[in-house]
């Protein structure tokens, strides 16, 4: 960062002739990591035992927001895990394959801060979020069995198995522990004054520490029926069994807050009804073995991550405070005076925020049924498992030796997903409030309005929490099992194996997803966490925040032929040489064109989407603005300029300098308009790259070789401005979409511009060493 001194003054205007333009802050790099694996292999008899230890250990600097070095995170990371098996025969017939294992795996992210300052997030400057994350830190224990048996009994093969696992699981999160504190403009965060953003000033306080130990139980029968020399056919069933974590058990301690018929705090219930069946063939339609088709069909269900609960703790423990829990507390902060006066609204008027203190950091159980209502934030559903229903149908040929071609179709239905859900609010269109008109050109304006047209004034008065009569005062979250996907692929794939030391794999994938929730938690600005309207999820069925329609992938791999010497030193330097290269390339991720205000009037400005201007073509960012249409009371003449006891009956769209209208095709949407762009209407660029490795193995006597090699990624340094880059070692796309909203704000300057978001990639290489004995 540089900042310069003082400049000359403009001849003509005589001010002073300040730099402006956009700020690249780079983030140093850095990993660190060490791995040992160890493996031994034993057979006695009808046993085949066998011991597996891995050791894995990293060390990250993390970049955090605005990757601002002095707020990096040190992020430690180790890997332990030690597996027996004994898989034993029987007899020709029967076997029986038993592992038992033990891993364990801990993650520590650690602020350089003891004491560090509150989040700021700036409208006028793109949203960037500047200041530090959270400290957390998990630990996992995880102790498994699992034992398969399969008998042969003629045309049947019989599979059975089950499975047990069990999670010693301690953590430790508080979200938003030092405040998230989002103004629309500078300005007020330099006067002190309560962020303006509706829903977005937010601070967690109590402990972060949660018990996630859980277990699963499961297990399966399969028969594999040879219906004949060209026909196989599978039929299989499997049963799951998840306990719920811990600490969820502690939402019982907020059973004061229950309010019948409305909501009830309780232990949550497990899931019981997780039964999968599968079903699939393989044919052989020549008999003569060249050509394979395979379809099949089955339900299966994904793990409900842990976090839903461990962050949403009942107010004994925790509490997310928003401007109106804090200053509902018996000892309300100092600066709550001139936010209650200023009709519990941020921004001018107020006074005296941060250095009031903010937001509380100390947290003090309730003491009351009030006090508890007051403070609830979170409420954790009985779980439900999402559900996965996938089918699919592929055709393999070998088009000569070694070498096979296959056409693969894939699809899946996601259902009964979890969604990020304000379960105390609903929009002012919920409630029945009519919706104001925004106009693009000034044409398009009615002269008149009658008595009875729309007007601001309910929108303004409404409030969106259906619990206030009830006593509570902040946003309660929960995760119901509201969300639904669907995913069509198609792929192509070529593989060459071995053939005069050539491997090659050539693949080609089209595809599309769609869903009407992706993210359930902050990890994108660009794709919101919740819907514009969870009430009306279905108005966000769209493409998937994960859709990547086009993608390629090419790989090869060349042992070079050895030197045909009898020299063995030359051959020791010659030989065991290997390269090889993988090219990626693949279509943008959809993202969703935001307004950055409350336009539903929900109380959450997260998805709240902007307007599409039909007669707009400019992509440009920063040049419109929305302007208020008023008429008196009882309507009457509209105008642009408004009169005291005028109600504002709609907006209009300008051009943000001169008042024409506008050339922007995407604009803000005022409050109470009905926005008509959709979730995840834009595709962010793709991206390409090239990478490369070269190694050489060097034997020491038969089976015992040190194999020394090199990986390059980004080869040819080549600019990727996507949000992934092709390179597993770079975290900016991740940093990018949580810390820059810009990128689809239509009032950001830089509005759909990934060169001034975007990292564009980095190339990097790791080195590597392996001794194989």
């Amino acid at each position: 960062m540089h900042c310069p001194g003082e400049t000359a003054g403009d001849p003509s205007t005589g001010t002073p002739n300040i730099p402006i333009g956009d700020l690249t802050i780079i983030s140093p790099v850095f990993q660190r990591e060490h791995d040992v694996q160890f493996n031994t292999d034993y057979t006695r008899g009808k046993h085949q035992l066998g011991t597996r230890f891995t050791f894995n250990q990293e060390k990250f600097i993390n970049p955090v927001n605005s990757t601002q070095a002095v707020f990096n995170q040190n992020l430690l990371v180790r890997n332990r895990k030690i597996a027996l098996t004994d898989a034993w025969t029987i007899n020709s017939h029967l076997l029986n394959d038993v592992r038992l294992q033990y891993s364990y795996f801990s993650q520590f992210f650690q602020n350089p801060c003891t004491t560090c300052p509150g989040d700021v997030t700036l409208g006028d400057l793109g949203f960037n979020t500047i200041g530090p994350a959270d400290n957390q830190f998990q630990k996992q224990n995880t102790y498994q069995v699992l034992d398969n048996f399969s008998w042969t009994h003629g045309k049947h093969t019989f599979k059975f198995g089950g499975q047990y696992t069990h999670f010693i699981y301690p953590q430790f999160f508080l979200p938003r522990s030092n405040g998230d504190n989002w103004y629309n403009f500078t300005e007020g965060f330099i006067d002190d004054q309560v962020p303006d953003v509706s829903s977005r000033t937010l601070r967690n306080a109590g402990t972060g520490s949660f018990l996630g130990t859980q277990s699963l139980f499961a297990g399966y029968a399969q028969d594999d029926f040879k219906f004949n020399s060209r026909l196989t056919l599978n039929l299989g069933l499997r049963y799951e069994y998840w306990t719920n974590p811990v600490g969820g058990n502690s939402q019982a301690l907020n059973a004061i807050s229950n309010v019948p018929n409305v909501i009830i705090f309780g232990k949550p219930k497990t899931d019981k009804n997780n039964v999968a069946p599968r079903i699939g063939f393989a044919f052989d339609p020549t008999g003569k073995g060249k050509t394979s088709i395979r379809g099949g069909g089955g339900i299966s269900y994904g793990w409900k991550f842990q976090n839903f609960a461990s962050i949403t703790l009942p107010p004994q423990l925790q509490s997310e405070m928003d401007e109106f829990s804090a200053c509902g507390l018996s000892n309300a902060p100092s600066w709550c005076a001139s936010f209650l006066a200023n009709g519990s609204a941020g921004g001018p008027g107020t006074c005296c925020f941060l250095s009031g203190g903010g937001l509380p950091a100390t947290y003090i159980p309730p003491a009351s049924q009030a006090e508890a209502r007051g403070l609830t934030t979170s409420f954790i559903d009985d779980t439900v498992l999402p559900k996965i229903m996938t089918w699919s149908l592929g055709v393999q040929h070998e088009i000569y030796r070694n070498a096979t071609v296959e056409v693969r179709y894939l699809g899946t239905r996601g259902v009964e997903l979890p969604v990020q859900f304000r379960r105390n609010r609903i929009s002012g269109f919920d409630a029945g409030l009519a919706p104001l008109p925004e106009y693009f050109r000034a044409q398009d304006v009615p002269a008149t309005v009658p008595a009875n047209a729309p007007t601001l004034a309910p929108w303004s008065a409404f409030n969106s929490n259906i619990y206030a009569p009830f006593g509570f005062l902040a946003n309660v979250t929960s995760d119901p099992p509201l969300g639904g996907s669907k995913y069509h692929a198609g792929s192509v794939n070529f593989t060459q194996r071995s053939r005069y030391g050539l491997t090659f794999n050539a693949n080609y994938t089209y595809s599309h997803t769609t869903d009407n929730s992706t993210n359930e938690f902050f990890t994108s600005l660009l794709n919101p966490r919740r819907g514009q309207d969870t009430n009306r999820l279905s108005e966000d069925w769209a493409s998937s925040d994960l859709d990547v329609r086009h993608k390629v992938a090419l790989s090869w791999g060349y042992d070079i032929p050895r030197v045909k010497t009898e020299n063995r030193m030359l051959k020791a330097l010659l030989d065991g040489y290997q390269l090889g290269s993988v090219f990626l390339a693949q279509t943008g991720q959809p993202v969703t064109l935001q307004t950055g205000s409350d336009v539903n009037k929900n109380g959450d400005s997260a998805g709240d989407r902007v307007m599409f201007n039909p007669f707009g073509a400019s992509l440009a960012g920063g040049i419109s603005s929305v302007v208020n249409i008023c008429a008196p009371a009882g309507g009457g003449n509209t105008s642009l300029t408004c009169n005291p006891g005028d109600n504002v009956v709609g907006y209009l769209a300008v051009d943000g300098v001169t008042g024409a209208d506008t050339a922007a095709k995407y604009v803000d949407a005022g409050l109470g308009v009905r926005t008509n762009v959709g979730r995840n209407s834009i595709t962010t660029p793709g991206f390409s790259v090239l990478n490369f490795s070269i190694g050489k193995k060097t034997y020491f006597g038969e089976g015992k070789y040190l194999l020394v090699k090199a990986d390059i990624f980004n080869i040819l340094n080549h600019p990727n401005f996507a949000l992934s880059n092709g390179n597993v070692f770079s975290l900016a796309g991740v940093t990018t979409a949580t810390t820059t909203q810009g990128y689809a704000l239509p009032d950001d300057p830089n509005f759909l511009r990934p060169d001034k978001f975007f990292s564009g990639g980095i190339r990097s290489m790791t080195l590597g060493l392996k001794f194989v004995f």
